[in-house]
């Protein structure tokens, strides 16, 4: 049991508390996958920020470790957070991307302002630009790493690690 509440999507105004909040758990999803485990359900609900401000992932119900039983035939997970390579017919092996491309997806979701029009689409296609233009606030790095998490194919997806540094050095500029 943690004390605090869920994240809830469309509630964060653009501001250093956000970036920071997309550090957070971007950090706690490295830290899951270098314990080689994959979530599988990551989304604004599965996340709650404690008494002290800290985002702890929670709900480790769906979560594989890598390399032993990680392959699926259908959906796992929540729409709109499930990654494209869920969404086929046969049987797939998932890695960590699924959790990066649901970290990307929940990036744009807990900003208070309407969803992206992709994201209730299943299957969807999303835009070359859909982190630009839906946070056109982001430096370029961050829009960059984070369209990066949304790619279609799980392989040109970047790792938490290369999130994680992305954002530190946004946070950190300047300072």
């Amino acid at each position: 049991f943690i004390e605090g509440e869920d994240l809830r999507e469309f509630t964060f105004d653009y501001n250093e508390n956000y970036l920071k909040m997309l550090w957070q758990i971007a950090s706690g999803l490295s830290q899951i996958h270098g314990s080689a485990v994959i979530h599988r359900d990551i989304k604004p609900g599965n996340i709650r920020v404690d008494q002290e401000g800290v985002a702890k992932i929670f709900d480790f119900g769906l979560a594989r470790q890598q390399g032993v039983n990680n392959h699926s035939k259908g959906a796992i997970g929540t729409p709109p957070y499930i990654s494209p390579e869920m969404l086929v017919d046969n049987t797939i092996n998932f890695t960590t991307a699924a959790d990066v491309f649901a970290f990307g997806v929940s990036a744009l979701t807990l900003l208070n302002r309407p969803p992206p029009a992709w994201t209730n689409q299943l299957p969807r296609t999303i835009p070359d630009d859909a982190v630009e233009s839906h946070v056109p606030e982001f430096p370029a790095s961050v829009s960059n790493v984070l369209q990066r998490c949304l790619a279609d194919a799980a392989g040109g997806r970047p790792s938490m690690d290369e999130v994680c540094a992305v954002l530190a050095k946004v946070l950190l500029k300047d300072k």
